[in-house]
């Protein structure tokens, strides 16, 4: 029979995270019915270590293959049981218990045989009734016939099956249909109840120290049976009529002997079963007894000593007394097991805030301090510490850091000193600027003397960094003070305090990408347009798309800023397609309403690493319907372009019908060949060159040549940054093709483009 109660923990949950821990432990000690086929095993392991004889007061008379051959039949006659009965009480036996169902009848004359023996023994022979399950599903009483139950006393031979098939209790007895029935093994020990309720069998009993007879030996008038003044248990134990049941640790025995072995139990004392619940409250009051040691050592200590000695307590009690220890042995095991964790990350988080070199705290337990008001954040930085440390011998670092120490500990009063890696050391002083300037002064000054390591001088580079706004956690404090200390040290000073306006640059640093998205997607970002003179006809044949940020809270945010910032985290793409977009639209305005125009874009080198960019180019000039021929796309000279994709790509592009342009001419390492690779068809000579083209030396030199090498490869000269009527003259007189620069004009709208375009068409005409 299962034996489960829910186990609530009722006291108010406690504060201390040792009483909640202990509180979660008792709830999983409550979780007994997943503990029940170990606690069986256990019971088992007991019983084998406590096996022991009796002194028998009950012989079972077995039915067994012996006794079923001799008769020959089954059910025996019912006058094979009259003549047994009065043998038993001829060799003196006292009672007489049967384990038979007498409920059916046989023919009137064998039936009348086993009553009249009966009655010629009145009280000293029972016979067994059982609980069965009716035809209607409800529990019926099977009794033996009225003629035989009136001659004899009824006894209960049932008990409970558990939910692995094994049976380890017998009832006292049985109450059904408004009458009680006393259990077998009550009436043979004498330990009848008034209520219906079970006891424990004694499973260490040694079966062997019962005595049992084959029935057949008694019938046939064996001289070696003694029996007298014992109680006798009739009953089947032949495998052949299948009362057999499952015992631990017996296994599987004759149901006959199972209930002698209750008897047997009920002779030696009183049984009880304690259950759980004394275990287990042993086990918590050893638990919060073990929370008054400070040592977590120790704790772990007794609960485990507790715990090895647990499955040994029922050990020394009586063997009619029956425990389960299971459950408050999981509680301690798991108590145990989470104090020995607790223990595990104490020592790793003292592990981790110790810089084990020093023994000094590290920054992690820095970081871990909550606000620090009125006191500055000190960060010392030992610039030459990675080198200094790479020429010592190994045993001499510690002796280094110790000495490095003991200086700085000089001037923070008394403060605690924070290790951190590659010689960064911290810790935290009153807010009083001029006297903390004043100590690292002099700590700067005491650096100046070299520390010796094992006689040997060495010189240390040092400098300090402050933060003082303590409205900020430490960590980002710490973050701030190490800039400042780096700021020194660039400067040549001996200390600097950091600057907060500097904390705004650094969050629109951080989040420049995310917003440079969202501009784009809600039109800050837009497009310019810088115009092109053609110098043979002087007429605007083109312009160049320059993108502009218009930041609602900051501005103008020059392109310089977020080009470079996109094209490094690999964030271009979207921009350049918002570019490629906008400019072939406002290209196909202008050539729609009859005006030949044509635009530039610039195109990062690193969008020609995957050929999506020429599906995304054709289809953007599809979508406009721009002729391609009109477009030309921008690559800086001093851009890498030696792998055969790249060259694959803009081959693609140049196959579309559109313009390569090579940008910022001279300013790379352009060589012949490399020009030759390129599928370029114009070369834009870079500002640089222009603008101080006229100021002599190698300048105008550089001008000219490009000039006559673009037109000797077949390709269309540009001239950027010309702001004079004298460099547009000297530029046509060298036979440039298209200038470009603030004299033709400024980057301007779209809205004023086309103004200046219609205003040129009405000149013309």
């Amino acid at each position: 029979m299962k034996i489960t109660a829910p186990f609530r923990n009722k006291a108010a949950l406690a504060t201390s995270n040792r009483v909640r821990l202990w509180s979660c432990a008792l709830l999983f000690g409550a979780l007994i019915g997943l503990l029940h086929v170990p606690e069986t095993g256990l019971r088992s392991f007991r019983s084998w270590a406590r096996s022991h004889r009796v002194t028998s007061h009950v012989t079972v008379l077995a039915i067994d293959d012996r006794s079923l051959a001799a008769i020959g039949q089954w059910p025996f006659p019912r006058s094979v049981h009259a003549r047994l009965i009065d043998r038993l009480f001829e060799l003196g036996a006292r009672r007489v218990f049967y384990v038979v169902n007498f409920s059916s009848a046989q023919s009137p004359e064998e039936d009348r045989a086993l009553a009249n023996a009966l009655r010629r023994h009145p009280d000293r022979v029972f016979l067994a009734t059982r609980a069965v399950d009716g035809r209607d599903g409800a529990l019926h009483m099977v009794r033996p016939l009225p003629g035989l139950a009136s001659s004899a006393h009824l006894a209960n031979v049932g008990y409970s099956i558990s939910d692995d098939g094994s049976v380890s209790t017998l009832p006292y007895a049985y109450a059904l249909e408004g009458e009680r029935f006393d259990g077998i093994a009550s009436i043979l020990a004498r330990q009848t109840r008034s209520k219906s309720s079970s006891f424990p069998v004694d499973t260490s009993i040694q079966l062997s120290s019962i005595p049992e007879l084959s029935m057949s030996e008694v019938l046939s008038g064996h001289s070696d049976v003694r029996i007298q003044d014992r109680d006798i248990l009739v009953g089947a134990t032949s495998d052949q009529l299948q009362d057999i049941v499952l015992v631990h640790p017996y296994g599987r025995i004759p149901g006959t002997r199972l209930l002698a072995l209750g008897a047997e139990t009920l002779f030696e004392g009183d049984p009880r079963e304690l259950g759980w619940l004394p275990a287990l409250a042993l086990a918590a009051l050893v638990g919060f007894f073990s929370l008054s040691r400070r040592s977590r050592r120790d704790r772990i200590g007794l609960l485990a000593l507790f715990a090895g000695v647990q499955p040994l307590v029922p050990l020394l009690l009586p063997t009619y007394l029956f425990m389960d220890v299971l459950p408050a042995l999981a509680m301690l095991l798991f108590a145990t097991a989470a104090e020995a964790r607790n223990l595990l990350k104490d020592s790793l988080r003292e592990r981790s805030t110790v810089n084990q070199m020093s023994g000094l705290l590290n920054l992690v337990a820095l970081r871990q301090l909550g606000p620090q008001s009125d006191h500055r954040l000190v960060v010392a930085r030992i610039h030459n510490f990675a080198e200094v440390n790479a020429a010592l011998p190994p045993e001499d670092e510690k002796a280094l850091t110790a000495q490095i120490a003991s200086r700085l500990k000089l001037g923070m009063i008394g403060a605690n000193l924070y290790h951190g890696d590659n010689g960064v050391f911290a810790w935290l002083a009153p807010d009083d600027k001029v006297v903390l300037g004043e100590r690292l002064d002099a700590l700067h000054a005491l650096f100046r003397s070299p520390v010796t390591v094992s006689s040997q001088n060495v010189d240390l580079v040092v400098t300090f960094g402050l933060d003082g706004e303590d409205d900020r956690s430490v960590a980002n404090r710490l973050g701030s003070a190490l800039v400042a200390a780096a700021e020194a040290y660039a400067e040549g000073v001996r200390w600097r305090e950091f600057d907060k306006a500097k904390l705004a640059d650094a969050a629109w640093k951080l989040s420049l990408l995310s917003q440079l998205d969202t501009a784009i997607d809600e039109g800050d970002l837009w497009v310019a347009y810088q115009p092109k003179l053609d110098l043979v006809t002087r007429k605007l044949i083109g312009a160049e798309a320059l993108v502009r940020w218009t930041h609602p809270e900051k501005g103008a945010i020059s392109p310089i800023e977020f080009v470079a910032a996109a094209e490094q985290h690999n964030r271009i793409e979207k921009l350049t397609m918002h570019v490629l977009d906008r400019a072939v639209l406002a290209c196909a305005t202008i050539n729609a309403h009859g005006i030949s125009f044509s635009i530039a874009v610039n195109l990062s080198t690193r969008l020609l690493e995957n050929r999506a960019i020429v599906d995304a180019v054709a289809s953007t000039l599809a979508d406009h319907r721009l002729d391609a021929a009109k477009l030309t796309l921008e690559i800086t000279e001093t851009a890498t372009l030696t792998s055969a994709t790249s060259l694959d790509v803009l081959a693609e592009l140049r196959a579309l019908g559109l313009r390569i342009s090579i940008d910022d001419y001279g300013t790379g390492l352009s060589t012949l060949d490399y020009l030759k690779k390129i599928p370029a068809s114009e070369i834009k000579i870079d500002r640089s060159f222009v603008h101080s083209m006229l100021s002599g030396g190698s300048d105008l030199l550089m001008v000219n040549s490009t000039i006559q090498l673009a037109h000797s490869l077949g390709h269309v000269v540009v001239a950027e940054g010309v702001e004079s009527d004298e460099v547009l003259t000297r530029l046509t007189e060298l036979q440039c093709d298209i200038a470009q620069g603030y004299r033709i004009g400024r980057p301007m709208t779209f809205q004023d483009l086309a103004r200046r375009l219609l205003a040129e068409r009405r000149r013309a005409a």
